[in-house]
């Protein structure tokens, strides 16, 4: 009993230090003398000098259309903070369409929308410490966007792809909290177009993972995605996971939730939670054959990445909220307690933020 005593006490110990150096950790803006300062009445940027950046702590942008803010130009990007909502809520369909889940009446669907579309062409563009919940995608790549870093960012209720990367760059996703996604990390090419990504790296570390089945879902298909969207040729980029917790509920058949075995550039020290029945649990695991890594369904994926996955089931007769309050709900608390984007949103007044016009309309200008 002491042991485990002391082993909890090193724990929490150890998380509140983590969470201590994610809030002091450096920002983008730290080198840069006289930034761009964010305005709700704008919703595209560019970058056409060195040494550019956006500041909008503070700011908020609510119910623009389409891809609500757009990152364009030649130079390296640095964008921090701000508060982007979108007009899609839990019974969004994704298109207006009867196999979407569409009945009729008003109608707008969260295909092809994103909180975030860069299209920096310069090798980096750093977003961070920004909130962006209720659109299809958190953070979308354009196809002239060089590679991408997301960290310290809270990506809430996003229907579709909570990070998007169909161009083929290397991406990086870290200390990010991703609540309620359908899909967390998607890097497979447009079908017309064949984009070889086996060099590049998508890296996902030290991150947050909860999935979620919205109302309707893509073609009214069963269960939530996967954590992963790859290419099922071979040709997706490689696997760099560490230091991840990721919730699983009831994934659609046949969906990615664990790296590909054999495009594994590093993994270490990641966590699944399984808050579905121990039912479903049995059945996931002789589920996810047929992916390019040779694992004839997750069991065996499991096995072979025991090294760097640790599984905790909800035990029977635990409801899934008593689950998620004893393994997940700390975690996030902590996240919020010590990140911007946590904070920020702690901070605002229900319905209103600070550099908000208060007006979805006279939010969509400047495209």
């Amino acid at each position: 009993m002491g042991t485990t005593r002391s082993r909890t006490a090193a724990t929490l110990v150890l998380a509140s230090l983590l969470a201590a150096s994610e809030g002091r950790a450096e920002s983008c803006l730290a080198t840069i003398q006289s930034p761009e300062r964010a305005s709700p009445a704008k919703t595209t940027y560019r970058f056409a000098s060195p040494r550019h950046a956006v500041d909008a702590a503070g700011v908020h942008w609510r119910n623009v259309g389409h891809h609500a803010i757009r990152l364009r130009g030649a130079h390296s990007a640095c964008w921090s903070g701000g508060t982007i909502e979108g007009p899609f809520a839990e019974d969004a369909v994704y298109e207006c369409t009867l196999e979407h889940g569409y009945r009729g009446g008003p109608c707008a669907g969260f295909h092809t929308t994103a909180g975030m579309a860069p299209e920096v062409t310069a090798p980096e563009t750093v977003i961070e410490d920004v909130l962006i919940s209720d659109y299809g995608d958190g953070v979308s790549l354009e196809a002239a966007s060089g590679a991408v870093t997301v960290r310290r960012a809270w990506l809430r209720d996003l229907h579709d792809d909570a990070v998007e990367n169909d161009f083929a760059e290397s991406i990086t996703v870290e200390h990010t909290l991703i609540e309620r996604a359908f899909m967390a990390f998607a890097s497979r090419p447009r079908s017309r177009n064949r984009i070889d990504q086996r060099g590049k790296v998508f890296t996902i570390r030290n991150n947050l993972v909860l999935l979620h089945r919205f109302t309707n879902a893509y073609k009214q298909k069963r269960g939530h995605g996967g954590f992963f969207k790859w290419p099922e040729d071979g040709s997706g980029p490689q696997f760099a996971v560490t230091d991840n917790v990721f919730v699983l509920d009831d994934p659609g058949s046949g969906q990615l939730a664990l790296p590909l075995a054999n495009q594994i550039a590093e993994c270490s020290n990641n966590k699944l939670l399984w808050a579905g029945s121990r039912g479903a649990y049995q059945a996931w695991l002789t589920d996810g054959g047929g992916h390019t890594d040779g694992k004839r369904n997750n069991l065996a994926r499991l096995q072979a990445l025991s090294r760097c996955y640790t599984v905790v089931v909800k035990p029977r007769g635990q409801s899934k909220e008593a689950f998620l309050a004893e393994h997940w709900d700390p975690l996030v608390a902590r996240w919020k307690a010590a990140n911007p984007a946590g904070r920020a949103a702690a901070q605002a007044p229900a319905g209103s933020g600070s550099g908000s016009t208060g007006s979805s309309s006279s939010s969509q200008t400047s495209r």
